[in-house]
């Protein structure tokens, strides 16, 4: 039997519109069915580190699922070790909606106060 050999990936999550890593998105790698193999957060520079089975990734059998408050979930399919040891990821803000509820007249009152 032929020991498995580990792939060391790293990973960057970035944010799309202005380019910026960003800290503390939630990283999840599984396998296509679904089975969880390991979860874990990008540092402070935006980075993540894991080590994964070099035959999971020539099998296609891995995604990279990302997600963080304020930006769009994205799913990653490592369908080969990449060439760069680096997979570069970019989250799309969700838009912000910026509507009010519409404003009825104001209700004005007031008072005269006698002089003395």
């Amino acid at each position: 039997m032929v020991a498995d050999s580990t792939f060391h990936l790293k990973g960057v999550v970035r944010d799309s519109r202005w380019g910026h890593t960003v800290e503390g998105a939630k990283i999840v790698i599984r396998q296509t069915d679904g089975t969880i193999m390991q979860e874990l957060q990008t540092n402070f520079n935006g980075k993540f580190y894991v080590d994964v089975s070099s035959e999971q990734l020539k099998n296609g059998d891995l995604i990279i699922e990302v997600t963080l408050p304020g930006f769009e979930p994205k799913k990653v399919n490592l369908k080969d070790e990449p060439k760069e040891k680096l997979v570069e990821i970019s989250l799309k803000r969700k838009p912000v909606k910026t509507e009010f509820p519409p404003v009825e007249s104001p209700d004005v009152r007031g008072y005269i106060s006698p002089q003395y």
